[in-house]
């Protein structure tokens, strides 16, 4: 369950990453630069004005900022969102599944505890049968009023008495250590089950409404759902390389020198720009083509995994549904049966 929980966070942080993409980046950066000396060229000036020409400006500082806003990326970023939040629906999914299932096992451990200590009290109270039994059959051996046959007779169905009680003590123990496991308890806890066997009722509904239901609660049927959307999703992704990307930049740079003015001069000065950028990309040799079958192929697999969960989920509710009369009828004789015992 930990687990299964730290991977529906890291889901969620990758819907937190895609949406991201949707907004502006912005980096700003400082450096400095060494450049060798070159020789300088002048322009005569008349006395008095500055210098003009190229001059040797070996010590290069800049302060910049720039910012890439995507304004259409061929469907990339919508594609990612989707495939990102199917995702995290998945992992939700899973982790609730997994939740159930524990439940789930701990009722059957909790319930196989209570039926084996059940079978060892019936057992033992046939066992004081068997042994009243013994003991008949023994002083008539010894009045002669029975053969040593019969005596051997009882005496084997004793021990295989004995025999079956050990193996429901034994099953009990392993039930009771199974719970302790399951609910995390101190290995020597002792757990007594307070409730009593009963006997449900056979149910009487139909067969599709049964399968239907089942389908509709079970998470992992709605896991295996959420896969093959945002395995949808990610072949948009892959079909979007072949659209055109439009992109907004902006930059802002503040440098001594600043070699976006010319001539360059020992000075700081500040500059900026703003642009669109446009691109297309016209030939691959097959690498989308080869990225787009393999995202198809992979949501063909996820489709066929649900089918088969389907499936096998329609197979659990046919069996339980053609069993559940024969294990009612065997119940209600195993009940009639305690008494005789």
């Amino acid at each position: 369950l930990r687990e299964l929980e730290q991977l529906r966070l890291a889901a969620g942080a990758d819907v937190d990453r895609a949406h991201a993409e949707r907004w502006p980046t912005a980096d700003v950066g400082a450096g400095y630069t060494r450049r060798s000396d070159i020789n300088e060229f002048l322009i005569p000036q008349p006395p008095g004005t500055p210098p003009v020409g190229f001059l040797n400006l070996p010590d290069n500082w800049g302060l910049s900022a720039r910012a890439n806003l995507p304004l259409y990326a061929g469907g990339r970023l919508s594609g990612q969102i989707d495939a990102a939040v199917e995702s995290e629906r998945a992992a939700s999914l899973d982790l609730d599944a997994r939740r159930r299932s524990v439940i789930l096992e701990t009722e059957d451990a909790y319930w196989r505890l209570l039926t084996a200590r059940e079978s060892e009290r019936v057992l033992r109270e046939g066992l004081s049968a068997f042994q009243a039994h013994l003991k008949d059959a023994r002083n008539r051996e010894r009045f002669g009023m029975a053969a040593r046959s019969e005596v051997l007779a009882v005496e084997v169905e004793h021990e295989r008495a004995e025999l079956r009680r050990l193996r429901a003590e034994n099953g009990a123990e392993v039930a009771e250590a199974n719970l302790v496991r399951l609910l995390q308890l101190p290995p020597d806890a002792v757990i007594e089950p307070t409730e009593e066997l009963e006997s449900p009722p056979p149910g009487h509904e139909d067969l599709e409404v049964l399968v239907q239901r089942a389908l509709e609660a079970r998470s992992e049927r709605e896991s295996l759902l959420a896969r093959v959307r945002a395995a949808e999703a990610s072949v948009r992704v892959a079909q979007s390389t072949t659209r055109p990307h439009l992109g907004l930049t902006a930059g802002y740079l503040y440098a001594n020198p600043n070699r976006n003015f010319v001539p360059p001069d020992d000075q700081w000065r500040s500059s900026w720009d703003v642009g669109f950028e446009v691109s297309w990309r016209v030939f691959d040799r097959g690498r989308t083509s080869a990225a787009v079958a393999r995202a198809q192929a992979h949501v063909e697999a996820l489709r066929q995994r649900l089918d088969d969960k389907e499936r096998h989920i329609s197979l659990q509710v046919t069996r339980a549904n053609i069993e559940m009369p024969a294990a009612h009828v065997a119940t209600r004789d195993a009940e009639g049966a305690v008494p005789a015992g």
